[in-house]
């Protein structure tokens, strides 16, 4: 078993001071927020921005697995070659268009899940096309013309794609896929089984370890057990071998090397232990907090053993939130580069490693009165008939577990005992009720009407329709190989939840909106009978790997609820044991505004941006849970998101103000490194060229927090490339509070119409560079724009302000008609621990006023 070791001293903190004079070389373009937007994917319960976080891990995962795997055995390369995805579809079809359209250049697909109302797909091929167009010499008419190509090509799939492709700005395609082919797919799956739907994850050994501690209690257990046996489920599905017995494989490790190979020799320096460590004769030195050298021998042994014997692909570490960040730096900064320094693994070997972190139930104490209260309750339920095959127990089990595994695991878990048995919401219970739905509607066709007896002919003629909501769940029911490799790869099971729920409605909405009219075997019936048998079968697997079925599945760890009950009451539950031993600050780093310059066309003057931003942070989580809780925890957090269909207005040179992250407060440095990547698309006004800023990922380090004098530090980042560049302006916080920021404009004279705009920026004190670079350092709330009575819609509501500081808003707003200044006002807010502050600032004009709310949330 892992064990927890002592934590180290923070690392050096730092300003951006030392990002002004970076060398050209080292520049990249990087936008960060604008208007952080959300792009809702297919009501899969996943932002556009997480699908692209993922979207990039997955890609790093699987050609870390594919790459090392090539060669398989005949039998098993047979065996995957059935094994069948959407998107691999799909991106077979876009690649075989553009290998068409333009020979020679060797485009991959780059294409994405759409806005329902423009399509199923969208196709960005054009943004790495046309800058080759260019330096080729080719001079096409514009983007949009490349897309046309692309669009021409498509056309040609008639089987696969339903109606015409349509070119949209900046040269995307987007498109439908043909309510035919989806039926074939789904019938296909039906008459072949669901495992031709598996994930191909590239691995082909995996390792499931448990980090724990002698703090640790039934409650982590409880939630930890949930996670790890659906996840070795979705592994072992995806044909993947899986190693998690920790009791044997804890066994296997540490009696695999002899202790005549491991030494450790340990010397006090400073508080701190320097440890000499000799492994296969190899000496090496490494440092440890006093607390780690306990554990320290029994954790390299457990390393080597997955690496070296083992030769496992993945390792993933599941673990309370608490020690994320520890066992980050501890294993993958220290042991796997020391491994290879020392030559005890081989150094072109890639090996995944991945930290999975949960927190427990929020009011533990609970747990135990709840508990009761649902066994009565399952009791009633099984009396009733309303959970036919279950016993009472395995109802409580399946409620159970089902709650934990539907929350994502960076999030705390609280629910009553109604909630979790609610038939109308995510629970169980509703899911249950669906399967049975569902099972009665194939009931209803009879024993002798079945996909097996209808000929080609009629299923030749099959269809999803939207106008009776089959189209929309055809093409969920498709999605499940993707959403269950997002699912694995990111070891979020509330991804698989969230389809799951999403597929019960969406059947649901179906079965009601459907009225028999036809007879028998008609076109009709064969189309409800392909979607009612997959969906079907796609819930049966869901309801396996989620490990919900009525009978216990083998191999899980958790025991029944009657003794999860009986421990919780003899037991203590999880304390709270600090993340790391950090100072008490609460140090912020904001990016206040931007200035975008295009380099390549000297004529620009304005234009539209679209694209996306993310911030990474080196270790990975944060202990303050800075980032979403239903997001990966590998570290990523969006900072802007935005699509062709809302791209944002710029003007060249002009200054940007930024919007608020996708987080829950503005980003810390709780390390001495941020990463951040960055892919943006500018087009000019005419639409005929755009100005790329391909997928690249930036470093930013910082100094010693002990060098700022005052309560922060203003900075300039140049950031360059060939096409464009772009001035970040930056401030850096030692100690902030975060804020929140809420607005109601009141107004009795209904018939005005108004506009404004408000600002907010620091006190006095604080040490701006100069009263005319000021501007560059101010928050824009609120864009000017048309206002109306009640909460105003904010662009930016969250800003950190130094703890012994102050925040000044200052609002203006005007009569549109009569140009005459209806409110304008500002007022200081003084930073305070917690709580909130309100000020009103009076209109000119009788009857209208501004209300100011600032919440104060100081983090440690």
């Amino acid at each position: 078993m892992w064990h927890q070791w002592g934590k180290q001293e923070p690392k050096l903190f730092t300003t951006p001071s030392a990002l002004i004079n970076m060398s050209p070389e080292s520049r990249c373009v990087f936008v960060s927020v604008l208007k952080a937007r959300q792009g809702a994917r297919r009501g899969l319960g996943a932002t556009k921005w997480t699908k692209h976080i993922l979207k990039i891990h997955i890609s790093n995962m699987k050609s870390a697995g594919t790459e090392k795997n090539k060669q398989t055995k005949g039998a098993s390369k047979k065996k995957e070659d059935k094994r069948w995805s959407l998107e691999e579809e799909v991106n077979k079809l876009i690649d075989e268009a553009l290998e068409r359209s333009f020979p020679g250049l060797g485009e991959k697909s780059e294409t994405f899940i759409c806005k329902e109302e423009y399509g199923d797909y969208q196709c960005e091929s054009v943004l790495s096309i046309w800058p080759k167009l260019i330096e080729e010499g080719t001079e096409p008419k514009g983007p949009k013309s490349v897309g046309m190509t692309i669009k021409m090509e498509l056309e040609k799939r008639s089987d696969m794609i339903e109606g015409t492709p349509c070119v949209r700005s900046f040269g995307f395609v987007t498109f439908k896929l043909s309510g035919k082919w989806m039926a074939k797919s789904l019938n296909k799956m039906v008459r072949y089984g669901i495992e031709t739907w598996a994930p191909k994850l590239g691995f082909k050994r995996v390792i499931v370890e448990e980090i724990t501690d002698y703090e640790s209690s039934i409650v982590g257990t409880i939630r930890s057990s949930f996670i790890r046996d659906t996840f070795i489920r979705m592994l072992e599905y995806s044909q993947v071998s899986v190693n998690a017995n920790k009791d044997e494989f804890l066994r296997d490790a540490l009696s695999h090397v002899s202790d005549d190979k491991w030494s450790f020799s340990i010397e006090d320096i400073d508080g701190d232990a320097v440890t000499s460590c000799i492994v296969e004769g190899k000496l090496e030195s490494l440092n440890f907090g006093k607390r780690e050298i306990q554990d320290v021998s029994d954790s390299l042994k457990i390393l080597w053993y997955a690496l070296k014997v083992e030769r496992a692909d993945w390792i993933v570490c599941l673990s309370h939130v608490r020690h994320l960040e520890y066992v980050e730096m501890c294993i993958t900064m220290k042991r796997l580069f020391l491994f290879q320094a020392a030559g005890w693994i081989p150094t072109t070997q890639d090996h995944k490693f991945s930290f999975a972190g949960y927190r427990t139930h929020a009011e533990p104490g609970k747990l135990v009165y709840l508990l009761e209260n649902a066994l009565t309750r399952c009791n009633s339920l099984v009396k009733q008939g309303k959970a036919p095959e279950y016993s009472a127990e395995r109802v409580l089990c399946c409620a159970l577990r089902y709650e934990y595994l539907k929350n994502p695991r960076m999030a705390e878990c609280s629910f009553t005992v109604d909630e979790m048995f609610n038939e109308k919401g995510n629970t169980f219970l509703y899911l249950l009720n669906t399967k049975s739905q569902v099972t009665s509607v194939l009931a209803n066709f009879g024993k002798d009407i079945n996909l097996k007896n209808i000929s080609e002919l009629m299923l030749e003629k099959v269809e999803l329709l939207e106008k009776d909501k089959g189209r929309a769940l055809g093409f969920h029911l498709l999605m499940f190989t993707q959403i269950l490799e997002e699912s694995c790869f990111s070891v979020l099971p509330h991804i698989l939840c969230q389809y799951l729920h999403d597929l019960s409605q969406k059947f649901t909405n179906y079965n009601s909106s459907y009225s028999r009219v036809s007879e028998d075997g008609s076109v009709a019936e064969t189309s409800r009978l392909i979607l009612c048998e997959a969906t079907a079968v796609v819930m049966e697997k869901c309801f396996h790997l989620l490990g919900i079925t009525p009978v216990s599945i083998s191999g899980e760890s958790l025991p029944e609820p009657l003794e999860i009950l009986s421990e919780l009451k003899s037991s203590c539950y999880d304390s709270v044991i600090p993340l790391a031993r950090y100072p008490p600050k609460n140090s912020r780093f904001e990016i206040m505004t931007i200035c975008p310059q295009i380099n390549r066309d000297l004529d620009f003057k304005s234009g539209k941006l679209f694209g996306r931003i993310l911030v990474h942070d080196k270790r990975g989580f944060l202990s303050d849970g800075w980032v979403p809780t239903y997001s990966p925890d590998f570290g990523m957090v969006s900072l802007f998101s935005s699509d062709w269909y809302d791209s944002i207005d710029i003007v060249n040179l002009g200054i940007v103000s930024l919007g608020n992250p996708m987080s829950r407060h503005s980003i810390p440095l709780t390390t001495s490194t941020l990463r951040m990547r960055a892919e943006l698309v500018v087009t000019n006004e005419r639409e005929d060229a755009f100005y790329h800023l391909q997928s690249t990922t930036k470093r930013l380090r910082f100094l010693d927090f002990r060098d700022i004098k005052g309560d922060g530090e203003c900075g300039k980042i140049f950031l360059g490339g060939e096409d464009m560049s772009v001035v970040m302006y930056s401030i850096t916080l030692k100690d902030a509070v975060d804020t929140d920021v809420e607005v109601k404009f009141r107004d009795i004279h209904a018939h005005h119409k108004v506009k404004g705009y408000i600002y907010a920026y620091y006190g006095s004190k604080f040490p701006y560079l100069n009263d005319f670079d000021m501007g560059f350092y101010t928050a824009t709330l609120l864009e000017p724009s048309t206002i109306t009575a009640g909460p105003v819609r904010l662009s930016r509501s969250k800003i950190a302000v130094p703890k012994k500081g102050s925040l000044v808003i200052y609002a203006k707003f005007f009569d549109v008609i009569s140009r005459k200044v209806v409110l304008a006002g500002r007022h200081e807010f003084h930073s305070k621990i917690k709580g909130e502050s309100r000020h009103t600032i009076r209109g000119r004009i009788r009857g209208c006023s501004l209300h100011l709310k600032v919440d104060w949330k100081y983090q440690v």
